[in-house]
C-alpha cells in the first residue's frame, strides 16, 4: 500500500514550491442498512498555503506551536468544505490558537480556542462587550441547557472584564498527533453547528 511517508520521502526533494500533488485516502462508510459510500481524506494538497507554510518555517518565520496550529485550522476547513450541510463558512486559517464561526451579531460569535498544553478545544459564544446581551441569554438558561441534551457547558460574566463567554470543552487535542485532527474537526463543527441553532435565535431576539 502506497503510506504518506512513501509519498513524503519519494516527492521531499523533487517538487520545489512550483508544484503541488494530492494525496487522497478514500474510504467506505456506510449508515444502518444504507450503500456503502466513499469518504475522502486529504492527506496531502497542493495549496498555496502549504507551500507558504514550507517557506515560512524553512526561514524560521514561524515556530513549532504557530505551524501547528495552521495545520490544524487547514484540516478543519477541509472538513467544512466536505459538510457542506453544516452552514458554516470557513476562514482563513491563520496561527492563532482560535477560530471563529458568526452567530448573526456583531456583538458575540462562536469561538474556538485550542489549549494545547491542558489538552483541550473550547467552544464558545463570545460575547465582546456586551453584558445586556449576556444578560438576555442567560435568562434563557434553562432552555439553552436542555437543548444542549447533558452536554456540560460553563457560564461566566466575566465582572470586571469585557467580554463574557459560555463555553463547552471537547478533550482530546493534542496538536502533535495529526491522525486525531478529522476527529476533533468533526466535533468542533458538530458543537458550533448545536451553538448555532441554540443561541442564534436568542441573540436575534435580543436585537429585535
Amino acid at each position: 500500500m502506497y503510506s504518506q511517508e512513501d509519498y513524503q520521502n519519494e516527492h521531499h526533494n523533487q517538487t520545489g514550491t512550483e508544484i503541488g500533488f494530492f494525496l487522497i485516502e478514500i474510504k467506505a462508510f456506510r449508515i444502518g442498512n444504507s450503500d456503502a459510500a466513499p469518504q475522502f481524506k486529504i492527506i496531502e494538497s497542493p495549496n498555496e498555503w502549504s507551500k507558504e507554510i514550507k517557506k515560512s518555517v524553512a526561514s524560521g518565520e514561524l515556530n513549532r506551536s504557530q505551524t501547528l496550529r495552521l495545520s490544524f485550522w487547514e484540516n478543519l476547513n477541509n472538513v467544512l468544505e466536505q459538510r457542506k450541510d453544516s452552514g458554516l463558512k470557513t476562514r482563513k486559517p491563520t496561527t492563532d490558537h482560535w477560530y471563529n464561526f458568526s452567530l448573526g451579531s456583531g456583538q458575540c460569535h462562536t469561538g474556538v480556542d485550542l489549549v494545547d498544553k491542558d489538552g483541550f478545544v473550547r467552544v464558545n459564544v463570545w460575547i465582546s462587550n456586551n453584558k445586556d446581551l449576556y444578560d438576555f441569554i442567560y435568562k434563557h438558561k434553562e432552555e439553552v441547557e436542555q437543548n444542549l441534551q447533558g452536554i456540560k457547558i460553563k457560564w461566566d460574566r466575566k465582572d470586571g472584564k469585557k467580554a463574557s463567554t459560555i463555553s463547552t470543552i471537547i478533550d482530546g487535542l493534542s496538536l502533535d498527533n495529526a491522525e486525531t485532527y478529522n476527529e476533533l474537526a468533526n466535533k468542533i463543527i458538530d458543537m458550533a453547528v448545536r451553538y448555532k441553532k441554540i443561541f442564534a435565535p436568542i441573540v436575534k431576539k435580543f436585537k429585535e
